[in-house]
């Protein structure tokens, strides 16, 4: 076997490939090749390497700074640390700037180099952090390091530094400010209980007797019959149709003059002089303490766990969101709720849409600073495998007062896949409760289609919440369309929070449709959804043919992982490929996703046992 491997984060020419095993950085591998696709050689080895990166985090969590911890060195008072809030902190491996992605890959690369004893690694990449931290990996193992540079493309790098950081978060400021009011308002309510979410897709009913959440589905409605009073807690989302705080809080006061027991709020809308001071105080403080750590390579190196040193990869990201406009924002984001939570009356019970953003780091500590009742996390849509804001290393939740940790005192799971993954991450089986799916509780109607071929005839794209996604499904459609034998008609859902630009698809006839996806999926013979997107649930109970575009770059994120019947594509052949055979449709009577009982009797249960 080969001792030299060629590396290729992106396509290359073939005269590189001679006497080398190729690894395809981000990219599948056909079989019988000569060659190795690093995407799914982690996938094929999962828990092992997704278990070793949170124990790197672990680990990083745990660097000496001085004398104490870095979780320590950044606390910000007894019960949170600044670290949950930095990037590393949140582990958000779904974003195009996350370089997590790419560590999971090294370590995975580590053991190859070890299991074919490689003395000489050639690289073709665009991407400085990486061929920095390969060649930084090569130089200390021994390994011969040649870098080749791509003619496909070249890539323009601007140095960012601590001052741009400081001008660009003043910038920020002024603009958060401008979409906010200054008037200030004390909260004023008498429930017993608080649900927390993004002000989304709200909608009144026509009659006006209830509205409908796209995070809570039928619970306002339910919590309005059995006469239950509410504080509906929104933070602010700047969108097209609600672009500042002034219009959300008119569309609550609406909210609340049809609604007597049900009351509406903006978390986030009030802003104060003081709040932007006391903010912008802790900001500076945080600001001078990052830039003491921002040259300890140290800090960053877990020789136990690997022998990269991931300082050149993850500095960037980290240091962005330790001085950058992300960590004026947390500590914005930290007075606001604060202001927000302390004006509240005593709350029994509190619910939060749980993606671990930080702001939800925030909310379950002041909620337990200020001694309201129990505060539940509930993941509305999907738990995907490949998700690491959903994962801690092994004894977090133990640690979890000694490493200033704020959790909830329970996680509300939708369906046995959520608790499943859950509990394979040592979340303990004690913290979950099960509760129906509220965003998916249409679903219990459907009846499943009976197994047969269908005729193409329009497909239906669902947008993804990430802009480049969207532009990578267009291409992928866009070649498949040019080798595809048939006529095939198209119909584009954007993803609610992300517009996609027409440019995106002006080679296509495709139809933008704004319907909801039941109100789609049965006008459509094919549902192509992203890797991650949860729509591909809808259509899996539905029937329909599903496929779902791989962006290699990440791992299989779909909430369909691991489950017979779903169709996976990275590139446009492999498209047309699907397309030009014809798809079958499914029978999946038995198979039960979610917990959907109509009668909510789990959510009952916990509404019963906590506020009644």
């Amino acid at each position: 076997m080969s001792r030299k491997i060629l590396i290729v984060e992106d396509d290359i020419s073939h005269e590189y490939i001679v006497d080398s095993t190729v690894i395809w950085w981000n990219k599948s591998c056909a079989n019988g090749q000569n060659c190795i696709s690093i995407t799914q050689y982690v996938e094929n080895k999962s828990d092992y390497y997704k278990t070793k990166y949170l124990e790197w985090n672990a680990a990083f969590l745990k660097s000496k700074v001085g004398d104490i911890t870095l979780e320590k060195y950044y606390q910000i008072e007894k019960g949170i640390s600044f670290f949950w809030l930095t990037s590393l902190g949140q582990r958000c491996n779904i974003v195009e700037k996350s370089q997590i992605n790419n560590a999971i890959k090294l370590l995975a690369l580590e053991d190859i180099i070890k299991e074919f004893c490689v003395d000489e690694v050639v690289l073709l990449s665009n991407s400085n952090e990486l061929i920095a931290t390969i060649q930084d990996y090569c130089q200390n193992g021994g390994i011969k390091f040649k870098k080749l540079v791509s003619k496909s493309r070249k890539v323009i790098y601007f140095k960012i530094n601590y001052l741009s950081h400081l001008i660009k978060s003043i910038a920020y400021l002024i603009y958060f400010i401008l979409i906010r009011s200054l008037k200030s308002k004390t909260q004023q309510d008498n429930a017993s209980v608080a649900f927390f979410d993004m002000f989304l897709n709200v909608k009144i009913s026509s009659q006006n007797t209830h509205y409908k959440s796209h995070y809570w589905g039928g619970l306002p409605e339910f919590l309005e019959k059995r006469s239950i009073s509410v504080l509906w807690s929104h933070f602010f989302y700047r969108h097209k149709a609600i672009p500042n705080t002034r219009i959300a809080t008119r569309i609550c006061e609406k909210l609340n003059s049809l609604f007597s027991l049900h009351h509406h709020s903006i978390v986030d809308s009030r802003i104060t002089f003081k709040i932007i001071c006391t903010a912008l105080r802790h900001y500076l403080i945080f600001f001078i303490k990052s830039l003491t750590l921002r040259d300890k390579k140290k800090i960053f190196y877990k020789s136990d766990i690997s022998g990269f040193n991931f300082y050149i990869l993850f500095k960037k990201e980290f240091n962005d969101s330790c001085y950058g406009i992300g960590a004026l924002r947390n500590f914005l984001y930290l007075e606001l709720i604060e202001v927000y939570v302390a004006s509240l009356s005593h709350k029994k019970l509190g619910f939060y849409i749980q993606e671990n953003q930080p702001w939800e780091t925030m909310l379950i500590y002041l909620w337990k600073k200020y001694n309201h009742g129990l505060i539940i996390g509930v993941p509305h849509s999907t738990v995907r495998y490949w998700d690491m804001r959903y994962f801690y290393h092994r004894n977090a939740f133990f640690e979890a007062p000694s490493i200033n940790l704020p959790i909830p005192d329970f996680i509300a799971v939708n369906s046995p896949i959520a608790e499943k993954y859950l509990l394979s991450s040592n979340v303990p089986s004690q913290l979950i409760k099960k509760v129906e799916a509220l965003r998916y509780m249409h679903l219990q109607y459907k009846q499943t289609q009976e197994i047969h071929v269908f005729e193409i005839r329009t497909i239906l794209i669902c947008g993804d919440f990430l802009l480049e996604t969207n532009k990578k499904m267009f291409t992928c459609v866009y070649d498949a369309v040019k080798i595809y034998h048939g006529q095939i008609s198209l119909v584009f859902k954007p993803h609610p929070g992300t517009p996609v630009p027409t440019s995106y698809y002006k080679n296509l006839n495709v139809i933008v449709r704004e319907e909801t996806l039941e109100q789609l999926i049965n006008e459509v013979d094919i549902v192509f959804t992203s890797n991650i997107s949860s729509s591909a649930v809808d259509a899996y109970i539905y029937g329909k043919p599903l496929i779902q575009y791989i962006d290699m770059r990440y791992f299989n994120m779909s909430p369909l992982r691991g489950i017979d019947g779903v169709n996976y594509v990275s590139d446009g052949s492999e498209l047309a490929y699907l397309l030009n055979k014809g798809l079958i449709g499914h029978k999946n009577q038995q198979f039960d996703y979610f917990y959907n009982d109509p009668t909510l009797n789990k959510w009952q249960s916990i509404i019963n046992t906590h506020i009644i």
